[in-house]
């Protein structure tokens, strides 16, 4: 909820800036300023010691555990579905400012007020999300979820107006907001007590991560923006089928 509170603080911030005339050189300063007040912040905090009573569980090797890990096959598959909530987070800002701009026509105040609409729906989800898994299988409701915000983001690609772009893209929001900790918490239970081991696999997407927004640059040189929007369409796709998939496992009938 706090991540995506700062992610919606973001286009806020750039939209603050331009009424000073300042560009995106001021607001890395001023986050600079920020990150190390909030280090000092930090520093004076007292983190809990481990409980003596658990001091020595699961001492096996980070490398001997990782190994293991990686021939759990609803771990990678999980954590594969961790890696897709990549797609439809700073890609589809970046990329998404771009086709709002040259394709919607939508100014600079317009572009910060939807990518800010995007951020609100994922906050409202998120709330309405934690208070439906108290009552709601989270496989089902990720099944749900990714239907209804594959089908709301892609009326958003193709929303002919700065309005309707607006309210699709709040609507996307919500229904995106409960893929990333549903994603996470099926990968912590696919491995249940070792969240480390769970976090390190996970990492083993970091090559990919760092190289998709050059490979998705590229593709936008050669086909458009549009084409890139559509392939971010395979989180809400990818998790769909996922949850899908695993759920049918659990339960043949379902």
């Amino acid at each position: 909820f706090m991540g995506c509170a700062g992610d919606l603080a973001t286009p806020a911030l750039l939209s603050l800036l331009a009424l000073f005339a300042w560009g995106w050189r001021h607001g890395f300063v001023l986050m600079g300023f920020a990150v190390v007040l909030y280090a000092g912040m930090l520093s004076r905090q007292r983190f809990p010691e481990t409980p003596p009573e658990r001091r020595g569980i699961h001492s096996v090797p980070l490398r001997t555990a990782v190994a293991s890990a990686i021939r759990n096959r609803r771990l990678l598959l999980w954590s594969a579905g961790v890696w897709l909530c990549c797609l439809l987070d700073e890609i589809v800002i970046a990329f998404g400012a771009l086709y709002l701009r040259d394709h919607v026509g939508a100014g600079l105040h317009e572009r910060s007020l939807i990518l800010m609409l995007w951020m609100g729906g994922q906050l409202v989800g998120l709330v309405v999300v934690d208070r439906l898994l108290a009552r709601v299988e989270p496989l089902r409701l990720l099944m749900v979820f990714g239907a209804c915000g594959a089908g709301a983001y892609l009326g958003w690609v193709f929303a002919p107006s700065v309005w309707l772009s607006g309210v699709s893209m709040a609507i996307a929001g919500f229904f995106c907001s409960a893929f990333y900790p549903i994603a996470m918490a099926q990968a912590y239970r696919a491995l249940p007590g070792y969240s480390g081991t769970v976090n390190a696999v996970g990492h083993l997407f970091l090559p990919l991560t760092v190289a998709l927004p050059v490979l998705l640059g590229l593709v936008a040189d050669v086909f458009g923006l549009t084409v890139v929007l559509l392939i971010l369409a395979a989180e809400p796709l990818g998790l769909l089928w996922i949850a899908t998939r695993e759920r049918r496992r659990a339960v043949p009938n379902a």
